[in-house]
């Protein structure tokens, strides 16, 4: 008999991972919101924009470094 996905993850495991994609989520959708409030304002300069792409950047290798966290734990189960 094989054992589902559901049943290899405990409860705990899948509180860890909702808090985790929530987390990220409302990060990602927080630069957004301030990418597109300073472009509809008309102040988006070169600085405002290294930093977005700073922060779009930190938020990539975090989205990465998720997924590979929860790849290595199914591969595991």
């Amino acid at each position: 008999m094989t054992t589902s996905l559901e049943e290899k993850i405990s409860n705990e495991e899948r509180k860890d991972i909702w808090v985790e994609l929530h987390s990220f989520r409302q990060d990602t959708l927080a630069l957004r919101t301030e990418a597109y409030h300073l472009r509809t304002a008309g102040r988006l300069d070169a600085k405002a924009n290294e930093r977005l792409r700073t922060q779009q950047k930190d938020l990539e290798r975090r989205g990465e470094t998720i997924i590979k966290r929860y790849v290595n734990f199914l591969l595991l189960c």
